[in-house]
């Protein structure tokens, strides 16, 4: 990044991104890497690309009173926000897709477990002997 774009965004607004629906927020990701510090909703996947008020901040959901506190301490803070947007750089430059979408895998994998134990249990069950009393 240019020594002029970095002087720019250390001034800029955090990024706000409400949003209670977005599955991966790699917009916020994005965001990060820009250097600008970011303001999400606990609900959806743009919480697990943040670091909670180290590189943002993360409000609930559908809270609008709390996005506007955050905005508000982030604008009157600039020592704050200038630790959150270095941080948020090196958050969003170090962050890899195989971590940001290790939790996703971990419950697809432990969902197939359950399922294959399931399936397993059933065809046991149909394989056992009956009783012929």
């Amino acid at each position: 990044m240019t020594t002029v774009l970095s002087a720019v965004l250390q001034y800029a607004p955090p990024d706000v991104h409400p949003s209670c629906t977005d599955t991966a927020g790699n917009v916020v990701l994005e965001a990060q890497a820009c250097g600008l510090p970011v303001i999400v909703s606990d609900r959806g996947g743009p919480q697990e690309n943040t670091r909670p008020d180290v590189s943002g901040r993360v409000c609930r959901g559908a809270d609008s009173e709390d996005f506007a506190r955050a905005i508000i301490d982030l604008a009157r803070d600039r020592d704050r926000r200038r630790a959150m947007s270095t941080a948020a750089r090196a958050y969003g430059l170090r962050r890899r897709w195989e971590d940001a979408l290790a939790p996703l895998y971990g419950a697809y994998r432990e969902v197939a477990a359950r399922v294959r134990g399931a399936r397993g249990a059933a065809a046991a069950a149909q394989c056992s002997p009956r009783s012929t009393s």
